[in-house]
């Protein structure tokens, strides 16, 4: 109990400090390709630090607010996309061998059907286990070991990812196919939206995967969910600021500060308008004091309305 208390205080600690690995800034990537698959599009270097608590294998491990330590699958890949980050940035060993944990962990611990159980730790019947943001970066993560390596398990791997994430959610996948559109979800279940940032997450790996294979139709469902998503961005301005879900859910500042630095990079690999004018838009809310300040407070109380999912990780 005593060991458990020193955790939760130390991680709330580091976020109130801004440092903890949860929190850490994710601009946009400084090595990524427009081309091949090289770096990642976000900037997940802080992900891999001091602060990050590793197994006996070199994996993160989190705990859950119950004090039970788990592996969340969201954790390790972007753990091991920012080592691959730093790898490509300093050449050092240390970097590869934490890019290769996270690698190794992704394809002993995928599921036959592809997916990564993410959320099953939760233990709600109303929330699914997978999410289309673990699938993308999961398949981010394995196509940059297939880049570094050409070994082909890591390729048939992402496949098997993407194939899942693609999936109709009727089906038990993570795509929502609705009026010739596609909706990647992050969350799926009862009382669940769409979540901005895990839907781009989960088109960067689809997008890596078209890059890495020149498939036609991969690149055609890629077109279909890029354009799905600059339709439906409206629904994520508040009009002083930017929501986390289709909920109603506004974002905290570390989500508002992640969404421009993924329309940038949206606006940089597809071109659509829609990213490069909502980016604008919401970079204008965060310069304005008195909208940052108003968004604040109506955080502060969604926060005091809102109780954690039971068996939430701490954060």
């Amino acid at each position: 109990m005593i060991h458990r208390f020193m955790y939760m205080l130390t991680k709330w600690s580091k976020m109130l400090a801004g440092n903890s690995v949860f929190h850490v800034d994710q601009n946009a990537g400084l090595y990524y390709s427009t081309t091949a698959v090289r770096g990642y599009y976000n900037d997940l270097r802080g992900k891999v630090s001091e602060n990050t608590i590793l197994d006996s294998a070199g994996v993160p491990i989190n705990m859950k607010t119950s004090g039970e330590w788990i592996y969340f699958p969201i954790s390790i890949f972007q753990y091991g996309l920012g080592a691959y980050d730093l790898y490509l940035e300093t050449n050092e060993e240390r970097f590869l061998a934490c890019f290769r944990s996270a690698l190794e962990w992704s394809v002993n611990n995928q599921a036959a059907n592809g997916s990564w159980d993410t959320f099953g730790y939760v233990g709600s019947p109303e929330l699914s286990a997978v999410s289309a943001m673990a699938q993308g970066e999961g398949a981010s993560l394995l196509l940059r070991g297939y880049a570094l390596t050409n070994e082909l398990t890591y390729m048939e791997c992402a496949k098997s990812a993407i194939d899942f994430m693609l999936r109709p959610i009727e089906n038990g996948g993570t795509a929502a196919y609705k009026d010739g559109g596609i909706i990647l979800e992050e969350y799926i279940g009862k009382g669940q939206s769409t979540v901005l940032n895990g839907w781009i997450f989960a088109a960067f790996g689809l997008y890596d995967y078209c890059l890495s294979t020149k498939d036609a139709g991969y690149r055609d469902l890629l077109n279909t969910t890029v354009h799905t998503m600059a339709e439906q961005l409206h629904l994520f301005d508040r009009g002083y600021w930017t929501n986390y879900n289709t909920k109603g859910t506004i974002a905290s500042p570390f989500y508002h500060n992640l969404h421009i630095a993924q329309l940038y990079v949206m606006a940089e690999l597809f071109g659509h308008e829609q990213f490069v004018y909502y980016h604008d838009k919401w970079i204008s809310y965060r310069e304005s004091s008195i909208k940052s300040k108003y968004a604040f407070m109506v955080k502060a109380c969604q926060k005091l309305l809102n109780s954690n999912l039971k068996g939430a990780l701490v954060k």
